[in-house]
């Protein structure tokens, strides 16, 4: 296994893992990851996680909003009617924060990096363009029965 591709492990594994005990949702990897493209659209609703240490990147989480409803409603028992909801929004982002948090300590535990992670922020938008500049990345595609799900994990050395 490439010295990257044991750095983007515990994040494939904690997106499935964690989808599937918060939210009871199966997460179907589709592709390995590829390096992305310096810009790509959303599917609907993004949440972004930054970390630095002794190396330093990004994890970003993408989903359809069906995706981002049905784990919303299945964390916190109740329907939404809106990606927008500040609910949905909280628990998208409360999910990247366990997903990253997971990776990181896993990665930590493993590399002793002294990887910290800053608060997780989440935005959405019909048609929003993600640029992706200054760290080269990769991501992974998904799908679960509710809609898809892109992974993008980003490092670099720290200075």
């Amino acid at each position: 296994m490439s010295v990257k591709m044991q750095l983007y492990h515990p994040f494939i594994r904690s997106v499935s893992d964690t989808f599937a005990l918060m939210a009871g949702i199966r997460v179907e990897v589709l592709n390995a990851f590829g390096t992305e493209s310096y810009e790509f659209e959303s599917l609907g609703i993004t949440s972004v996680i930054h970390y630095t240490g002794k190396i330093r990147g990004r994890f970003l989480m993408d989903m359809e909003p069906g995706l981002a409803l049905t784990a919303a409603q299945n964390i916190t028992g109740v329907l939404y009617g809106s990606i927008r909801d500040s609910m949905v929004l909280a628990t998208v982002s409360e999910l990247n924060n366990i997903i990253s948090g997971s990776a990181i300590s896993a990665l930590n535990n493993e590399y002793q990096l002294g990887i910290w992670l800053s608060p997780p922020y989440v935005f959405t938008g019909k048609s929003c363009l993600i640029a992706l500049p200054k760290m080269m990345s990769a991501s992974m595609d998904c799908r679960t029965l509710h809609g898809r799900l892109k992974i993008n994990v980003a490092f670099e050395r720290s200075e």
